[in-house]
């Protein structure tokens, strides 16, 4: 396959949302532009040709930072879990290997510091970077298929199960509400003192949230759930949604929520919401927190095998070994 049957073409943000029909989550014209507003990165596409004919459009947000270049698809830092690129022919395996890995040299001669591609199915991630050679790590989502809703309840942790009906015996209501800005500074301001509790900063800004919840919202891809107990917010937590899954995408609980066993009965909510929607699957998101990881396994979510590619300059890989060691020092 000669270089020259594969051309790539710039495609700026104004044009993705004119071209881009797909109504899957995380390439709605909604969450680019939550992203790109509460982010301050750039949206934009390539659109790469085959034989003359358009075989494929990947969708990257990019941003500067110091002296570097970043470019993901999606980026780190944006709250998008994976961001696949979108096949528009129907091609084999090789063919869809040389055309991704022209892709990404096209986007590496951009001069970019960083790029990153995410993958929901590690093995297609696998697959294409047989051409590219970039560096491939593993990452797990929890999933859980909504196919039998009595079967999901029945199988749920009996230490969830004690929690829930805790819950339910407590005077805590918890309710989905049409979110306003008093919404959101509640969530952003918990979620700013339980990292600060922590020792930790919270990287993501008011602004946004706001962008999230205003714009999710209002194309209604938006499931935001709170706990009352006592006239005070005890725990919140966020979903999105398209006609296919519900990812969650963060929650905040302070510690009378996690004794009175709140998070498991509004996990329970969720995924009633899910289901009542005929949705295929609930995405719990990113393995990694132990704690997070019980409440997302006591409803039988099970751990899905994602894919990472990426590749990093001299310099970038030079800069993080300094930061590394500057943190250890601190």
């Amino acid at each position: 396959m000669g270089e020259k049957k594969i051309k790539h073409i710039l495609i700026s943000q104004e044009e993705l949302n004119h071209i881009l029909k797909i109504d899957e989550l995380f390439y709605s014209k909604s969450w680019r532009e939550a992203v790109v507003r509460g982010t301050e990165s750039e949206n934009f596409g390539v659109l790469t040709s085959y034989k003359g004919d358009n075989a494929l459009l990947g969708i990257y947000f990019k941003k500067e930072e110091s002296f570097f270049k970043l470019v993901g698809s999606p980026l780190p830092g944006t709250f998008t879990p994976y961001l696949e690129p979108i096949w528009l022919l129907e091609l084999d395996e090789k063919e869809k290997q040389k055309i991704f890995s022209s892709h990404a040299q096209f986007i590496k001669s951009l001069g970019f510091s960083y790029i990153e591609y995410r993958f929901f199915n590690y093995d297609e991630a696998e697959s294409l970077n047989k051409e590219v050679n970039f560096s491939l790590k593993e990452f797990y989502n929890y999933v859980l298929e909504l196919n039998d809703f009595e079967n999901i309840i029945k199988n749920v942790s009996s230490v969830c199960k004690k929690k829930i009906k805790m819950a339910k015996e407590s005077e805590v209501v918890i309710e989905r509400v049409e979110a306003c800005m008093i919404d959101v500074e509640d969530y952003y301001f918990m979620l700013k003192a339980v990292y600060e509790a922590k020792g930790k900063k919270l990287i993501h800004s008011f602004e946004f949230f706001k962008e999230i919840f205003h714009r999710m919202q209002e194309d209604n891809k938006l499931f935001f759930i709170r706990a009352v107990f006592e006239n005070r917010i005890i725990s919140m937590m966020i979903f999105l949604y398209d006609k296919e899954k519900m990812v969650w995408l963060g929650g905040v609980s302070v510690d009378t929520a996690k004794e009175m066993g709140v998070e498991c009965a509004m996990m329970e909510k969720a995924v009633k919401f899910a289901y009542s929607k005929r949705l295929k699957i609930l995405d719990f998101n990113r393995k990694g927190d132990k704690e997070l990881d019980f409440l997302k396994e006591s409803f039988n979510a099970k751990p899905h095998k994602c894919g990472e590619l990426f590749y990093k300059t001299s310099i970038v890989k030079s800069a993080e070994t300094v930061y590394k060691k500057l943190k250890r020092l601190s």
